[in-house]
């Protein structure tokens, strides 16, 4: 098993490992291949959160040498959060080369080799210790996905993060649920006019916000019922404000699929590269 590679945009991998660390600080699984590069976190317990980002490897490395006896592909478990302080250093180097190597006691390490900036060239190597995963571990991971959410379910593209994430950081600090409702029973056409409602309740207070003339979006699920006008999730305010980490990608569409009691999923796409998929579970 071998692995190496030059590191062309550290920025993009540092605003992917942003996002994760809000679903799970400690680790995810890192799928190394020479097609695409994927993080898959999840929260642990029943209920889980969970979150996939997915991006291009060309478009984070080049010059990539990769071999595994399945299919050249390596499955790793990492800490997030020294992952991604380590990448933080690594932006303002100069060259950076990231491979898969060994420990003198044999334990398997994610090595990233740094030429720093500076009038005094310098290299600084940073070992990360990792797990290898079988090919029986690979095949026990719980991949977050939209397929098979059910059929009643309603997609709402999101209003601008920067319009929602005020009103829910304010009800954050007062109420733990929040309830969402799509609504596309108003669209003349079945693609303009969507309605999204963010309430929050407590035995002393209520609140709700509405976003209106929302572009409505496609179910990802193909047994999807059709006529379906309206959905509504009842999810945890903090889970919520995680998702809305995605802004760290500067996203150019987020698309809501709404799945009565059952889940939110949220896909969101910052370029053709770059993906990332959230599922929130709904709570009682």
């Amino acid at each position: 098993m071998r692995f190496r590679a030059q590191l062309r945009q550290v920025r993009v991998l540092v605003q992917v490992l942003t996002v994760i660390q809000r679903v799970n600080r400690n680790e995810a699984v890192f799928k190394l291949s020479a097609r695409r590069l994927l993080f898959i976190c999840s929260e642990g317990g029943a209920g889980k959160c969970q979150v996939l980002c997915s991006v291009k490897t060309t478009q984070v490395m080049e010059a990539m040498r990769i071999e595994s006896k399945m299919n050249d592909e390596i499955y790793l478990k990492v800490d997030v959060g020294t992952l991604l302080r380590v990448l933080k250093g690594a932006e303002r180097a100069k060259d950076v080369t990231i491979k898969l190597g060994v420990t003198a006691l044999k334990k398997p390490v994610l090595q990233i080799c740094m030429v720093m900036k500076g009038t005094a060239s310098h290299d600084v190597i940073q070992e990360i210790p990792v797990g290898v995963m079988t090919e029986e571990e690979v095949g026990d991971i719980d991949m977050p996905e939209c397929a098979g959410l059910g059929s009643n379910t309603v997609s709402l593209f999101l209003p601008p993060i920067v319009d929602v994430r005020p009103f829910i950081e304010r009800m954050g600090k007062i109420a733990d649920k929040l309830t969402l409702t799509a609504d596309t029973s108003h669209s003349p056409d079945g693609v303009t006019n969507g309605v999204l409602e963010i309430r929050t309740q407590t035995p002393l207070f209520s609140s709700a916000s509405q976003y209106r003339s929302l572009t409505i979006g496609k179910p990802c699920d193909s047994s999807a019922t059709l006529g379906v006008t309206t959905a509504t999730c009842i999810v945890d305010c903090k889970k919520f404000l995680s998702l809305l980490e995605i802004d760290k990608i500067s996203p150019t569409q987020v698309l809501m699929h709404f799945t009565d009691s059952h889940s939110l999923v949220v896909q969101a796409s910052a370029f053709e590269e770059l993906s990332v998929v959230f599922v929130i579970p709904c709570v009682s």
